[in-house]
């Protein structure tokens, strides 16, 4: 009889909690401890599970970290006892006295897997119904836009029939064996509400972990206790639904599913647009949000809205579409004595930086007295009069290149010497002859600018460059609870080289997520948020330039950074505080910080020195944009 942590979430339910808690107290099987998340509660609900279970394990938490968020304090919880697997229950849920019994008899009979007991629903009439989604029946369900998932009687064939295959199961009743979470992770805490369970069936069935349906073990679950009675919560309930159904389809069923989806959800909240128009403009918000991959906890359920009335919505979603398609648009800003273009929807992939750039520069020119005209970028742009014009860009792309590798063609030969050979990288400036006709040239990499001053052959490239490192939020450490254990930001995950590391780090077991074309700051930082490790690799074997865009970010929210080993590192100013790995030694790497994750976070994290080092590059950076715009006004 292995030991079973139950995980319960507590938000604003506390009548609803404590009736699971007694129904849990006649379960047949009895080697189980319970621990009661509380989501930052704002009535008395941990005051009265306190008094009518004082001995119940209960924590909480100074914010609502939705679903995953919370059950993985449960799970941490898990840990600590020892427990063989998790239960994890809504506090709307009424177990069974067998439901328990039979999910780990079902365990033992199918091995590792994800278990869910039948979620039954009592009808107006008396009639039972099981409230599983039909499509997920199919062991390789998956989301469609078409079918809609209508309640089954739930008869007595329905109640004897042994565990069944299926594609998905329900976040009310989940049963989660300990060495399965250790394996692949936890679930994803971005999607906060709704659908987390299911994108992790999902994921994990795609490295052959199965999912079961235990008919025998039953559990009421109406549904909605957290918002049932409250219209405002109901309203960003269906928000969230609209959001992370889309994403969902166009995850694991497609584009042409997920477009589908998005338009029945656009139909629906015209729907109730006449009786609800703060509702239905959630649901468009919501739609919106997923074309654009706005994830995250982007409303608090709680929360009293001010988002406006309908109108206000159409104008943000057809202000967001714009951006969506692409249009580029110049602002131009009088700053002080200055006039200051640019482009604020800029490339996605250098847009935060390009913009921290800017803000560097507008903050220097508001104290400046000479009249000037400042142009970020290639552009022809009429500023309205005759005064000097300044021309500024960013020098983003990799300088350090394998000979005869790609890129390498009217590279020039280097200094820097390749380890374990007798060549030397080649320096490659790309758009060199457009760089060369700027007043400043802004570059991010420490190593990159070290490289290109080694060779001796560029001194009025350097001349002109800014070096600007990408500090593009302040420090924050935050915590080490963090949902997701690991992530990759790989554009392209079929470069050889990387795809060989990804087969290392699956045959390692490692708990890997892979994320493809996330660039933008604002997503970044959530995702960073909720990461414990961020693996570096090289894209190819022909440039072994340092990732800075993507590392210095991730280290200022608290990730750690595990990185194949690069030439210079000897000049980034926080290279002790990335765990540095040979290539091959990758997976081994990883391996380790995963199982010492809190000594590792802690010398890193914990250590003063960290945030003395950032503090004196960002004031660095003020420095050196203060430096390049005197050298440019007196030129």
């Amino acid at each position: 009889m292995p030991l079973i942590a139950v995980s319960i979430v507590n938000w604003n339910t506390g009548v609803l909690t404590l009736r699971c808690l007694h129904m849990l107290q006649a379960s047949s099987y009895r080697n189980f401890r319970v621990v009661v998340i509380d989501n930052a509660s704002g009535d008395d609900s941990v005051a009265r599970i306190r008094s009518e279970f004082p001995d119940a394990a209960i924590v909480q938490s100074a914010q609502n970290l939705g679903f995953a968020g919370g059950h993985e304090l449960g799970y941490r919880q898990a840990l600590a006892w020892g427990a063989a697997a998790i239960w994890l229950l809504n506090s709307d849920a009424e177990p069974d006295s067998e439901a328990l019994a039979h999910l780990i008899a079902a365990w033992q009979m199918h091995d590792d897997a994800i278990y869910g007991a039948a979620p039954l629903f009592k009808s107006a009439d008396g009639s039972v119904m099981l409230n599983f989604p039909a499509k997920y029946l199919d062991p390789n369900g998956r989301p469609r836009a078409l079918q809609r998932d209508a309640m089954v009687v739930f008869d007595a064939d329905w109640r004897q029939r042994a565990p069944l295959r299926v594609g998905t199961v329900v976040g009310s009743s989940m049963l989660l064996p300990m060495s399965l979470v250790r394996a692949h992770g936890w679930m994803d805490a971005a999607w906060f509400l709704y659908c987390e369970e299911i994108d992790y069936c999902h994921r994990l069935r795609k490295n052959g972990v199965p999912c079961y349906l235990v008919p025998q073990s039953q559990v009421l679950h109406r549904g909605g206790g957290s918002h049932r009675g409250r219209p405002r919560v109901e309203d960003v309930i269906h928000y969230y639904r609209a959001r992370n159904e889309i994403v969902l389809a166009r995850r694991y069923a497609g584009n042409a599913t997920a477009a589908m989806i998005a338009v029945k959800k656009m139909l629906r909240g015209a729907y109730v647009g006449l009786r609800r128009p703060r509702r239905a403009w959630l649901i468009w918000r919501g739609v919106r949000d997923a074309l654009i991959g706005h994830m995250g906890k982007t409303l608090a359920p709680d929360a009293a809205l001010n988002d406006g009335n309908l109108l206000t919505g159409i104008r943000r979603g057809f202000g967001n579409l714009r951006g969506l398609l692409g249009r580029r648009t110049l602002r131009i800003e009088a700053v002080h004595r200055a006039k200051l273009a640019y482009n604020p929807a800029h490339t996605i992939y250098i847009r935060h930086y390009y913009l921290y750039c800017v803000a560097l520069f507008r903050r220097r020119l508001s104290t400046f007295d000479t009249p000037l005209n400042v142009i970020f970028g290639d552009y022809t742009v009429d500023m309205g009069h005759a005064h000097p014009t300044l021309r500024i860009d960013i020098q983003h792309e990799h300088t350090l290149v394998i000979p005869g590798g790609r890129d390498s063609a009217g590279a020039v030969i280097g200094t820097t010497p390749i380890a374990g050979s007798d060549e030397h990288y080649r320096v490659r400036i790309e758009r060199y002859e457009y760089l060369q006709k700027l007043d400043a040239i802004i570059e991010y990499s420490a190593p990159n600018i070290a490289h290109i001053a080694a060779s001796g052959q560029f001194e009025d490239y350097l001349r002109r460059n800014v070096q600007i490192a990408p500090l593009l939020y302040d420090f924050d450490a935050g915590t080490m609870q963090r949902s997701d254990n690991m992530i990759a930001l790989f554009s392209e995950f079929g470069q050889p080289r990387r795809a060989a590391f990804l087969q290392q780090a699956q045959s390692l077991r490692l708990p890997l997520r892979r994320i493809k074309g996330l660039f933008d700051g604002e997503h970044l930082r959530r995702l960073y948020r909720n990461t414990k490790v961020l693996v570096n690799v090289h894209q190819t074997d022909h440039h072994h330039t340092f990732e800075e865009l993507r590392v210095l970010p991730a280290l200022l929210c608290g990730v750690i950074v595990v990185s194949e080993d690069v030439p210079l590192k000897e000049h980034i100013p926080y290279a002790r505080f990335i765990v540095w790995s040979r290539y091959e030694d990758l997976g081994d790497t990883l391996r380790s910080v995963h199982e010492h994750y809190g000594e590792h976070w802690q010398r890193i994290f914990g250590d003063p020195e960290l945030a003395e080092v950032l503090a004196q590059m960002r004031q660095r950076n003020i420095d050196n944009v203060d430096a390049a715009v005197q050298r440019m006004t007196r030129a």
